[in-house]
């Protein structure tokens, strides 16, 4: 379970790029600097599938003024590429639920990280949100929502169904491991069969 919110004070800042100094951040959150008593900037990478990026953390006066900080500045810009900020949590259970995690496709480029932040966040609060970037920080049109309630997430792809969203029908579904994708698709194709190793001479009356 996630902490109560009262007890939560410290922020995860997450796909920094790497020329991100510590002044960058600095400056990202100066209009919150009366209530931030550490802002530490990791010099180790993180990896992703696309490339490498920096992450920091952040820990404020009071939960009040961290949660602040992550409804008005999650998914907006530091130097060229969307921040992703989340609570510093240690429970992982909430990213490994798959009922809370949402896959959607068919973001239209002209539509930015922050907007499609803004528009998920009213179906329920969202424990991250990430929209893969290329190193130019344009993004690739698809991402990833992780909701706190799967209620919230289950109420999204019941609204969204059929609807249009910036101009367009986005692609929301329940988001599934690569594993449960394989099962899934030898689940629905259990009536085809793959085979190999034919004789040369077979033709198709021996087959």
């Amino acid at each position: 379970m996630n902490l109560p919110q009262q007890e939560k004070n410290v922020l995860h800042f997450s796909d920094l790029s790497l020329n991100v100094v510590q002044s960058d951040l600095d400056n990202f959150l100066l209009p919150y600097k009366e209530n931030i008593v550490v802002i530490s900037l990791d010099q180790k990478f993180q990896n992703t599938d696309y490339q490498k990026f920096l992450r920091a953390k952040v820990i404020f006066k009071d939960s009040a003024s961290a949660n602040k900080v992550r409804l008005e500045l999650n998914l907006k810009k530091i130097k060229g590429h969307s921040v992703r900020i989340m609570w510093d949590e240690r429970d992982s259970s909430i990213r490994y639920n798959t009922k809370s995690n949402l896959f959607i496709k068919g973001i239209p480029i002209s539509v930015s990280p922050r907007e499609v932040y803004e528009y998920f966040m009213k179906f329920g609060d969202i424990s991250s949100l990430k929209i893969p970037e290329d190193e130019n920080g344009t993004h690739h049109g698809y991402g990833y929502i992780t909701y706190y309630n799967p209620e919230d997430a289950e109420n999204v792809i019941a609204n969204c169904k059929n609807q249009t969203i910036f101009g367009v029908k986005l692609d929301v579904e329940h988001f599934q491991r690569r594993n449960e994708r394989n099962l899934e698709f030898y689940s629905t194709n259990a009536r085809s069969l793959y085979i190999r190793n034919f004789p040369s001479n077979y033709t198709e009356e021996d087959l």
